[in-house]
């Protein structure tokens, strides 16, 4: 579990904690049990989504090595383009 994931589940279960006591269940109204639901869902979907970074993340290096391999050849000569004549109107 990355440090992001981990800090979001500490926080969610504290605050979700703190929110059950007297004075926490009355700052700002119920602040605190709808932050750590939000925090709580961050951490659910970061876990659900790690094979899904560590799957882009070993493509996009696939991908920069097979550039960087592409890129040490010769450079392709470009072609020139034909010159196109705009249409000139009259005066």
């Amino acid at each position: 579990m990355k440090t992001l994931a981990k800090t979001l589940l500490i926080s969610s279960v504290v605050l979700f904690a703190v929110s059950l006591t007297g004075p926490g269940g009355e700052f700002l109204w119920g602040f605190l049990k709808p932050l750590s639901a939000l925090l709580f869902v961050n951490f659910f979907i970061m876990n659900s989504l790690a094979k899904e970074y560590s799957k882009y993340d070993e493509e996009y290096e696939l991908r920069m090595q097979l550039a960087g391999a592409k890129s040490a050849r010769a450079p392709v000569p470009a072609t020139p383009r034909p010159m196109i004549r705009r249409p000139q109107l009259a005066h």
